[in-house]
């Protein structure tokens, strides 16, 4: 792991081991594991450390696998301060903590969410409930879709849209007046496979209870704003789908967000 893209910033050097809430707090723009992850740690009985490594780069699988302090070793807690007896941690037996790989294959991947846009009449128009991010780390203190998240793996998409509305929104919604409006495949242009993004999204008009923030610690409350008077601001690349949505054009099936007009993902010295 590194503070910086090395090939953007060349004194960025590799941070050798860390604490999980040092990553949390620590200003880095993404992370290898999800946020989760690392938030559960500091409960967690079992598992006090873990391991990432590049999967690239020949033979640091096996020697992180073989106990060898390579990559980045990122601890539960703080560690004790080092004895003259010997080093700040014991040399792990092969195999005692987990090793996360962050790329382990060169094949391309996109990170596939689920957003659904909850949309109701209101005296100006079609309005649609956003959300007030915070706590999260990501775009904290702009308006969102009130309901998206990840594809969790072995659920399909519109699976993955209901649980989303159930955990965020406290509602029931049926898959089917789910409504597909447009898939965006979007980069965040940083390099990192994380920022490398599928995004389906759904209206809905027609769902069970009362929609509300159910995670207090990741929202500021939910709102009904027509589509022609927004917030400010707003998720840049979700402004661009409700932009799409308040328009007369069609809204296009398919749709591109931060590559450059020849569709290719700008590099980091652009």
């Amino acid at each position: 792991m590194f503070p910086a893209d090395p090939r953007a910033v060349p004194g960025a050097r590799l941070v050798p081991s860390a604490t999980a809430a040092e990553l949390l707090d620590g200003g880095f723009g993404s992370l290898p594991v999800d946020r989760v992850v690392l938030e559960l740690m500091g409960r967690a009985k079992h598992v006090r450390r873990i391991q990432v490594v590049n999967g690239l780069v020949p033979g640091q699988l096996t020697a992180a696998l073989a106990g060898e302090d390579v990559g980045t070793v990122v601890r539960a807690d703080r560690p004790r301060a080092e004895s003259c007896s010997g080093p700040r941690f014991p040399r792990p037996r092969p195999g005692a903590f987990p090793v996360l790989s962050a790329i382990v294959t060169d094949r391309f991947r996109l990170v596939p969410a689920a957003y659904v846009l909850l949309l109701r009449d209101g005296p100006e128009g079609a309005e649609v409930l956003l959300q007030l991010r915070a706590g999260t780390g990501f775009m904290d203190g702009f308006w969102a879709s009130a309901a998206a998240g990840h594809v969790e793996d072995g659920e399909s998409v519109q699976r993955a849209a209901v649980r989303e509305a159930a955990e965020e929104l406290g509602i029931v919604v049926d898959p089917a007046d789910l409504r597909p409006l447009t898939t965006l495949h979007r980069t965040q242009a940083t390099g990192l496979p994380v920022d490398e993004r599928v995004d389906f999204f759904f209206t809905c008009r027609r769902w069970s209870g009362e929609p509300r923030a159910v995670e207090d610690d990741k929202s500021e409350g939910v709102g009904w704003f027509p589509l022609a008077g927004l917030p400010e601001p707003v998720v840049p690349h979700e402004r661009q789908v409700l932009g799409w949505l308040a328009g007369d054009a069609p809204v296009p099936a398919v749709a591109a967000f931060g590559f450059d007009v020849e569709g290719v993902r700008p590099t980091l010295d652009r």
